[in-house]
């Protein structure tokens, strides 16, 4: 589902003028881990440790200049997500924000998926 998450996020971007966005799997990790945490109820729904998670992309891959986050949950396809960003004044900013880097993560608890868009420009 990251693939096509990336997709339609990139088509979105691209519909207004703008370069896609390169996905970084460390990048990646750190969202993945974010939706796994969503999920098991180890960190509530929301953007806690966003700062750390910050944090670990600039110790791998060096200095990180600006960084936003999107997340979401329910019984979501990738389009639906995507679009629910769209819509959301907050959300589409940070996917037409000055960045070239995203990291995406996805984590299910039943039938419900945590969804995870970080985005980075070094």
């Amino acid at each position: 589902m990251d693939e096509q998450i990336l997709y339609y996020t990139n088509k979105f971007r691209q519909s207004k003028g703008l370069k896609p966005l390169q996905l970084d799997e460390t990048i990646s990790q750190q969202a993945r881990r974010h939706s796994r945490d969503m999920a098991n109820g180890s960190t509530g729904f929301g953007h806690e440790g966003f700062e750390d998670r910050v944090a670990n992309v600039s110790r791998k891959m060096g200095r990180v200049s600006s960084a936003a986050e999107n997340v979401a949950y329910g019984t979501l396809d990738a389009e639906a997500v995507v679009n629910g960003w769209i819509k959301s004044p907050g959300h589409r900013r940070n996917m037409l924000g000055d960045y070239t880097l995203i990291g995406i993560g996805t984590a299910d608890k039943g039938r419900i998926t945590f969804f995870t868009q970080v985005f980075i420009k070094q």
